[in-house]
């Protein structure tokens, strides 16, 4: 009796077993497919157009040496766009923009804390490697800080920049520039066509 319940019993387990594997090998699956990931500098839903301004290497007669380069980019509407465009500033340039020879301004690592805006001065708090991760000398420094303050004073309608490391005011972030008051913007260092 009880060896054939046993055979009863293996039998039953070998046709659910069969039973599965035919189910999940026959069907199509339940789930839908994922759609794909769309790429991080991707907006999502309705978008709005700001200027950000990343560094281009320029060597002519009249100048040679590291410019800044505004590039119109669509980011997603935000309560704050002055995050949105200081957060975009930080992802760096697209694929397409590095081929045409722009470079992060930038230093690797470098997040957005927040941002902050009181009577017309911008405050903008970065995490410490803006400051640790700094690899330049004056003129790179130069274009780090304008990259900073052009892009938000254009996307705030501000008229200055303040620069915070972890909330803390800084004397520079890299040691040639002053940093610690408010900084407006330097069309001077903008690249406008043949000339700087």
């Amino acid at each position: 009796m009880r060896r054939t319940t046993l055979i009863a019993l293996l039998a039953l387990i070998a046709a659910a077993g069969a039973l599965l594997w035919w189910s999940r090998t026959s069907t199509p699956p339940m789930e839908p497919p994922r759609a794909e990931t769309p790429p991080a500098n991707a907006p999502e839903g309705p978008s709005q157009e700001v200027t950000l301004y990343f560094a281009r290497e320029v060597s002519s007669a009249e100048f040679v040496g590291w410019v800044l380069v505004p590039v119109q980019r669509p980011v997603a509407p935000s309560a704050s766009p002055e995050q949105a465009v200081l957060e975009a500033l930080a992802a760096g340039p697209t694929s397409e923009e590095r081929q045409a020879g722009l470079v992060a301004t930038l230093p690797n690592g470098t997040r957005v804390l927040g941002v902050q805006r009181e009577d017309g001065v911008i405050t903008a708090n970065f995490s410490r490697e803006l400051q640790e991760n700094f690899n330049g000398g004056a003129e790179w420094e130069e274009v780090v800080l304008y990259s900073i303050v052009n892009t938000l004073v254009e996307a705030g309608n501000a008229g200055s920049v303040r620069i915070r490391i972890e909330g803390e005011p800084v004397e520079s972030i890299g040691g040639h520039l002053a940093a610690d008051e408010p900084l407006q913007r330097n069309d001077d260092i903008v690249f406008h066509g043949n000339q700087r």
